[in-house]
Parts: structure tokens; C-alpha cells; sequence
């Protein structure tokens, strides 16, 4: 089991395409800092990929932490220059197909992930910025967790 977690960028078109560079450089910054502060989630480096600039993916080895993983990701991009926010898609399975870019992994964590990130795209959920998917009977309490913590956040 790992978790593949996708992310987009809030309001990305508001960067011209000087600060989209910047946020580029600022994205992969702050997550090498992140596995910096939690090694036990087993962040996979090779994995990090970024898309069209303001899309990014990555894989964690140690599921568990990777909500707190996400948490702080965001904490210290936002504390960044150009103080972006992203949501984040969270998906907990296999891997099917391995490769050293996220994006061109399969499996069902893969699946999730993007499920995840959609969902939240949806007008039903919107102002949620971290959805957690897995095949588990615990999805809606997860669901009603992560609404409350983001609205700490």
C-alpha cells in the first residue's frame, strides 16, 4: 500500500508567466522540505512530477502520514514568496505499473488520487482542500474530518 497523492494549485492562471516559473522552483523548494521534515513518510523524490506548471503528483511509502504530510507541505509553500494554495487528492492503494515519474504510474492509489482531487472540484465540496480516497468503510468519516480541518486551516 502507498499513497499518491495529486495536487493543483488554487487560482494558478492568476500567475503570469514570470511568477509561473517562480512557482515552479517555490513547489519543488518546498517539497524537498517536507520530506526533509518527515522521512517516515517515505516520500518517493523520483516520483515528484509537476504538470502544466501548476498540477503536481508524488508518491508516499508510508500512507499513514500522508495527510500530516500534506498539511505541512501546503504550510510551508504558503509561507513562500508567492503564497500559493493547492488542493491536494490523497489515494490510498497499489501500485500496477512503476516508473520513476508519477505520471506515467497505474494502480488503484493512482485511481483514487485523481477521484479524490476531482471531487473536490465539485460545486458539493467546494472549499475543501484535501480529500482522502481508499477502499474502506471509513471514507465519509474521513470526509467529515477533513471538512472540519480544513476549515481550521
Amino acid at each position: 500500500m502507498i499513497a499518491a497523492v495529486t495536487c493543483d494549485i488554487i487560482k494558478s492562471r492568476q500567475y503570469d508567466s514570470v511568477a509561473r516559473k517562480k512557482l515552479d522552483k517555490l513547489i519543488r523548494q518546498a517539497f524537498v522540505e517536507t520530506t526533509e521534515l518527515f522521512p517516515k513518510a517515505e516520500a518517493d523524490k523520483l516520483s515528484f512530477s509537476i504538470i502544466q506548471g501548476d498540477e503536481f503528483q508524488f508518491v508516499l511509502g508510508n500512507p499513514a502520514l500522508s495527510y500530516k504530510f500534506v498539511v505541512f507541505y501546503r504550510i510551508i509553500l504558503a509561507l513562500k514568496e508567492l503564497k500559493p494554495k493547492f488542493r491536494a487528492g490523497i489515494g490510498i492503494g497499489e501500485v500496477a505499473i512503476d516508473n520513476d515519474n508519477s505520471y506515467k504510474m497505474d494502480g488503484s492509489a493512482f485511481h483514487r488520487s485523481r477521484d479524490a482531487l476531482e471531487m473536490i472540484k465539485t460545486s458539493k465540496y467546494k472549499g475543501l482542500l484535501t480529500s482522502i480516497y481508499s477502499q474502506s468503510e471509513m471514507n465519509k468519516q474521513l470526509g467529515i474530518l477533513l471538512r472540519y480541518q480544513d476549515f481550521l486551516e
